[in-house]
């Protein structure tokens, strides 16, 4: 296969969801400068000798049984190939072209859209609301973000490689019923979530990579394809080439911005199947703040008094008072807005992370015991960029997940039927960015999760809120928490 298909095969990643039809659009500006927020999760299954059939030496062209795949057949999924594609506008294509990769599905949208309901949405705060506080429980002092969207999306494609009570402690994290409802929800969640009309963007993608010698459950990868509009693609696992390809393909679908922390995803030649799922989101504040009332003032933080750029300006809006915080909502100039909750003195944000009333107004829910009221709000907020890496096995431990990690209960026959040797979760490792300028927000995360195969106005009063000490932020779009994070050191 030649460099250049491999180039236009893994850069041109469902362009044409720009073109779908039946979706209502608002005006605004263009966005401007860098107002993006990315999340990008990849989840790795390890497993040499684990998939039923395996053979040495397979063919990159051979179809999921081994069989020769004709370049004139249609893709799963049912587009067209991807070596006919072009890079995206502006983008550069991967370096991995020493990976033979060959693309098996490709994808496209529907005309027109799922839409998410009120008890889908409930769902996903659900999940926000127990998940959170195990996700977040490494901050200790310092800073911590982490995406829930990504990491429900992610979990949402592990349930569907997975059976029997592993599924099970999935789906019950998740909060689906069951793996049908996993599939409508995630389903929703990928048409429903999607703008990018020039106000504001919010993109979801999922890939799946193939080592070129392995046997794969068909009807799982194609519901991968139809229901979660995932792309796959075949290679030789653990290369340079494969690794830097897949790296890229990460880059090009998050704006650039988790460039610097993407060496780490490194597939092992024992690596069976590697499941990556991305989240873009970009806009603007819908009030932004004046460069020229930026100052440099102290902020108060667990190891004292840091030095740092405030963002200031006066606007209207509604004040929160939970029992043990103060919170307002920044809107987006088109869709949601981010939380921000400052603790009362003597409180650590972390302590909100355990607090009903902190966690619901995260989710832009405030239950009724906050109480709020309208003010002219001088509000003072410092610039920051929050980044941190952690491994989640312990926290998804907790939170029900087990079986996973246990090398003689941990069950993936949903893609890796009929397996001899146990396939696992060893680590789960999340690293997170997000900042905030006068513009507006960007951000970025991803998580890698390896499995190994061994065994081992007027009338209004006025208000002054400076957040000049440690407090938590999330950032909500249509209702959906995309972000959260603890800011101890802007």
């Amino acid at each position: 296969m030649r460099k250049e298909d491999v180039y236009s095969g893994i850069t041109q990643i469902r362009d044409d969801l720009v073109e779908r039809a039946g979706r209502p659009r608002r005006s605004g500006r263009l966005l401007r400068g860098l107002v993006a927020a990315a999340a990008a999760l990849a989840v790795v299954i390890g497993g040499i000798g684990a998939i039923a059939g395996m053979r040495r030496g397979g063919n990159p062209s051979n179809g999921w049984d081994g069989s020769p795949m004709d370049p004139g057949d249609s893709y799963p999924g049912g587009s067209d190939q991807m070596g006919e594609s072009q890079p995206p506008e502006g983008g550069e294509g991967p370096s991995g072209g020493e990976a033979l990769l060959m693309p098996l599905a490709a994808v496209t949208y529907p005309d027109g859209a799922a839409w998410l309901t009120q008890e889908d949405r409930q769902g996903l705060t659900g999940f926000f609301r127990s998940s959170v506080p195990a996700l977040l429980q490494a901050a200790q002092g310092e800073n911590a973000v982490v995406s829930p969207v990504n990491v429900y999306m992610a979990l949402s494609l592990l349930a569907e490689c997975a059976g029997g009570e592993t599924r099970e402690q999935l789906l019950a994290l998740l909060g689906d019923a069951d793996i049908g409802q996993a599939r409508d929800r995630a389903q929703k969640m990928m048409e429903g979530l999607f703008n990018d009309d020039g106000t504001y963007t919010l993109k979801l993608d999922n890939s799946l990579w193939l080592r070129d010698d392995g046997e794969y459950d068909r009807d799982t990868v194609d519901v991968l394809a139809s229901r979660y509009y995932t792309w796959a693609f075949r290679g030789e696992m653990g290369s340079d080439g494969m690794n830097r390809t897949i790296q890229d393909w990460i880059d090009s679908r998050t704006g650039g911005i988790l460039r610097q922390q993407l060496g780490d995803i490194q597939l092992l030649p024992d690596t069976a199947l590697a499941l990556v799922s991305t989240v873009y989101f970009a806009d603007m504040w819908q009030s932004q703040f004046s460069a020229e009332k930026t100052q440099t003032r102290p902020f108060y933080g667990p190891e004292g008094e840091l030095d740092r750029e405030f963002m200031n300006k006066t606007l209207e809006g509604t004040v929160y008072r939970g029992e043990r915080f103060t919170a307002v909502c920044l809107n987006f100039e088109t869709c949601g807005g981010m939380w921000l909750l400052l603790p009362e003195e003597g409180t650590a944000p972390e302590e909100l992370l355990s607090d009903p009333e902190a966690l619901a107004t995260l989710t832009g829910e405030a239950p009724e015991s906050v109480e709020r009221e309208k003010y002219l709000i001088d509000l003072s907020l410092p610039k920051f960029d929050v980044e941190s890496r952690a491994d989640l096995a312990q926290a998804l431990a907790d939170l029900g997940v087990t079986d996973a990690f246990d090398p003689q209960r941990a069950d993936l026959s949903g893609i890796v039927p009929e397996s001899s040797v146990p396939v696992w979760v060893s680590w789960v490792l999340h690293g997170a960015r997000v900042r905030i300028d006068e513009d507006g927000c960007e951000g970025a995360a991803y998580t890698v999760i390896d499995m190994p195969t061994n065994a081992d106005p007027g009338d209004l009063k006025s208000i002054t809120i400076t957040f000049d000490r440690p407090f938590l932020f999330s950032v909500i779009s249509q209702g959906v928490p995309l972000f959260t994070g603890v800011v101890n050191q802007p």
